[in-house]
Formats: structure tokens, sequence, C-alpha cells
């Protein structure tokens, strides 16, 4: 059964329903809520790309020319899910129509429609800028590139939609993007699951590649058997679901390595080179994936949060270190959110949970640390 108009303004974020319902043009109201809600079901569905499915088993693949066919119904349900937004603008706004509110909210209303038609030709030009892309023969000669096309033009619609809004928005109160734009705090969700699993996945090379150093000869094999099956698991969550297409193409390629490793017999100089050379690779995307925009958000979050914390627990000081220490540990528990982001700042709060210093010296600390994190983010 059909959702509702009102289910479907019931799915928008709380914010924007209180920002909406501020508005006293009903006319005005209802047909920006009807842009809305299209947007956020487009938003949806634009996530929902299911990259896996027309992923290789090997890393570097020739001309494919099938390949095309097989992505030409993705492309289309995406021509289609933006043609469903810039239809919603334009059948709720069409030429002619004008707001009905008072000489100051008509001019708000006014500036809002105007933003909402030029983001939808902007949109309508980037979906046939992606279609054009991906009808060229370079893009059939490389699978890992069409895909990363194909998900990075889905990704920037999607935040192209999301960016209308808030813009829309800020016509009439101050937002910001985890306020009004739809799954924005799915967005956050998935991206620190994958900061969370490549710093973990960090942590486990760093100690594989200790131990095939230690290791003799004859146990390197079973270590990266181990290692395989790490990898193994990896694509069978959330976290793989997340990576780019660039990005997973060098974990194949670091997959078909420890295979060719283990039919050569697994020399541990071999094998130690090969694991230092994909620790590199994770030491660089890690702090990459902590640009994403969500995460940035969510990062300035937590550390103003970390700062207003530590404040607390400094002023309790005086009169019960207890009562700061407690303040300490909750310090700590939002430190953990921001797991993964700084390596450093890791390594403090893991040893505040063994036996950390009194709570002045970690106030001090962590203090210092939200201050360099602050510029970087």
């Amino acid at each position: 059964m059909a959702a509702s108009a009102a289910d479907l303004v019931t799915a928008l974020p709380l914010p924007l329903r209180e920002v909406l319902a501020e508005i006293r043009d009903e006319g005005f109201r209802d047909r920006l809520e009807r842009v809305f809600s299209a947007s956020a079901q487009v938003i949806g569905k634009l996530r929902s790309f299911d990259l896996i499915r027309f992923e290789s088993e090997t890393a570097d693949t020739g001309m494919d020319l099938g390949l095309l066919e097989q992505v030409a119904p993705v492309l289309m349900e995406t021509v289609g899910q933006i043609n469903g937004v810039v239809e919603a603008i334009d059948g709720s706004f069409a030429s002619g129509w004008t707001p009905s509110g008072s000489p100051g909210e008509a001019q708000k209303a006014g500036r809002t429609i105007e933003i909402l038609r030029e983001r939808s030709q902007a949109l309508r030009a980037d979906v046939l800028r992606l279609g054009s892309q991906l009808r060229t023969p370079q893009m059939a000669g490389d699978r890992w590139n069409l895909l990363d096309s194909l998900q990075g033009a889905r990704g920037k619609l999607r935040a192209g939609i999301g960016e209308m809004i808030v813009d829309a928005m800020n016509v009439f109160a101050d937002v910001s993007r985890s306020d009004v734009v739809p799954e924005f705090d799915v967005d956050i969700e998935h991206a620190l699951l994958l900061r969370r699993t490549l710093a973990k996945l960090l942590v486990a090379l760093r100690a594989h590649h200790e131990r095939i150093l230690a290791a003799p000869e004859g146990e390197v094999a079973v270590l990266i058997d181990r290692l395989c099956e790490v990898f193994t698991k990896l694509t069978k969550t959330q976290a793989w679901f997340e990576l780019r297409a660039p990005d997973k193409r060098e974990f194949i390629r670091f997959r078909e390595a420890l295979a060719e490793l283990l039919i050569a017999g697994a020399p541990r100089r071999d094998a130690a080179a090969a694991v230092e050379g994909f620790l590199r690779f994770i030491e660089l995307l890690t702090p990459t994936v902590s640009q994403r925009e969500a995460l940035k958000s969510h990062d300035r979050a937590c550390l103003a949060e970390l700062t207003a914390q530590l404040e607390r627990a400094e002023a309790q000081l005086p009169a019960s270190v207890e009562a700061a220490a407690k303040g300490v540990g909750q310090a700590a528990e939002t430190c953990e959110r921001l797991y993964g982001r700084d390596e450093e700042l890791d390594r403090f709060v893991a040893g505040l949970k063994k036996n950390g210093p009194p709570p002045a010296e970690c106030i001090e600390s962590l203090r210092g640390h939200a201050l360099r994190l602050l510029v970087l983010v």
C-alpha cells in the first residue's frame, strides 16, 4: 500500500518538520513538504546502490562491454530517481505560481523557490553528464573505474539533494546538515562503522606483520591463511559496502597477493613486504575516510562535547576528586565515538581503561588532544 503524504512528511527529520511548521503560508508549506518528501525518498534509494553485485573477484579486469548492459538498469534507475525530485519541484512550483503569505514570508518563499529551481537544473545536468560519461569506451575498459564513477556520481547527487534542502531551509532558520538532511544520521553511523573497522584492521595487520617477522619459515603460511580469513569475513560486512570502488580494488589486489604467497610457500620476506605495503595503504585510507562530510560534522560535535565535559570535570576538582574522575570517565566515553580518528587519542583512551593518571592530568591531556584535533577537523 502506498504511503500517505502524512507518512512521508513524518519520515522527514524532526528539526526539518519543526522549521516547516513555523511557515504560515499553508499552500507554500504543503508544496515544500511535497518536494522534501520526494527528496527524502530519493536520498534513501541512492544510498542503497548494491555495488557488490557488479564487482569482480580480480583486481585487474580487461575490456567488458557486457558490463555496460549490466549497469544500464542502475543508470536508468538513477535518472528516474533524480527526475522524480525535479518533477516534484517543477510540479509544486510551476512557472507563475506565487506564495500568498505576508510580505516578509513571501520574500523568503520566493528565495526558497529560486534555490529549488536552480538546484533542479543542476541535478538534471549532473545526471545527464553521468549518462554520457558511463557510455564512453574508456569506462567499458575497466570495471572498477566504471563502478567508481557510478558510485561517486550517485553519492554526489545524493549530497546535492541534501545541500538543496539545507540551503532552502537556511532561508527560514539557521540549520545544519545533521538537522535537516534525511538519513544523515545513517550516513554517520555507517561512516563510523567503516572507520572503526579500518582502525581495528590496522591494529590486526601490524600484529600479523610482527608475527610474520618473528615466525619460523614453516609457520608463515598459517599466518597468511588466517589473514585471508579476515578478508573473507570483511567482504560480508556493512563496512565492505561502505568502501569506495578504488579502495575495494586495493583490498582485492592484496587478497590476490596473499593467495600467490601461499602457492609460493609463503616465504617470510615476501609475506612481510606484502603486509607492510598494505599497511601503508590502510594508514592513508583511514584519515581519508575521516574527511567524509558526515564524519567531519560528527567529529566537530564530539570535540565540542568533549571540551564542555572537561570544563565541568575541572570545575569539580576542588570539591570532589571522585566527581571529577566520573566526569573524566564520561569524557573518555565521548572519545570512544572518535575511535579511529586519531591514533594518539586512541592509545591514550585505551590507557585510561587500564590504569590512568589522576583526573587533573587526564583533563589536561584530553584537552590537549581536543585542541589539536579541532584544528584538523
